[in-house]
């Protein structure tokens, strides 16, 4: 599948279609600080990106293609296979040490760097 990005030139937003999912692995050492700040609510199936600080999140995004970087307001839906529950999938996010995720992007978030 070819995935269409629009960048409005003046704000830096991007346009993803809002159904739109990407996938994001990374390691990290267990011991040290995740770099990553997360809303969640026991209600909604995912996580919100609320922070990205040092880390190995930031890192990725330094690393890889400008449409594949995380940013604030990303919903990680899927942390290693669990999806649909939040808690348990903070739980994956602070204990393990290899990280597949499932993130999707509402249809206009602003890259700021």
């Amino acid at each position: 599948a070819v995935e269409i990005l629009e960048r409005h030139p003046a704000s830096g937003v991007v346009k993803r279609p809002p159904s739109a999912e990407f996938a994001v692995e990374l390691q990290r050492d267990v011991r040290a600080p995740l770099g990553l700040g997360i809303d969640f609510y026991k209600d909604q199936p995912y996580l919100q990106v609320a922070v990205i600080g040092h880390g190995p999140f930031a890192l990725w995004n330094s690393r890889c293609s400008p449409s594949r970087k995380i940013l604030v307001g990303d919903r990680i839906i899927e942390v290693n296979g669990v999806y649909g529950d939040p808690g348990e999938m903070m739980n994956c996010l602070q204990t393990s040490g290899n990280l597949r995720l499932i993130l999707s992007r509402p249809a206009f978030i602003s890259e700021v760097d």
